[in-house]
């Protein structure tokens, strides 16, 4: 940092200290943006089922049931977490 040795350089300084700080204000709320929407259910249900492996195709009838069981009960899981989750971040 630079001494500041008159009033000009004062207004200058803060003048960049207040658009830094709104700078870093938009990108907290555009992280913060980010954040809630990648913990929603439904984004977390795609990233979990979207990551197929191309080399398990094969499977029997017991093995699909049991993934397509689970799936619906995380889908489950995640809607009553996600309404708590928006019951407590209205608090």
């Amino acid at each position: 940092m630079n001494k500041i040795k008159n009033n000009s350089q004062l207004r200058e300084q803060k003048q960049l200290l207040r658009q830094r700080k709104k700078e870093l204000e938009k990108a907290i709320r555009n992280d913060w943006k980010d954040l809630k929407e990648s913990v929603e259910p439904k984004h977390i249900a795609e990233q979990l089922f979207s990551g197929g492996h191309p080399e398990k195709e094969n499977h029997s009838g017991i093995a699909e049931g049991v993934s397509h069981a689970a799936s619906l009960l995380t889908k489950k899981l995640f809607a009553r977490a996600e309404t708590k989750f928006k019951k407590w971040s209205r608090k």
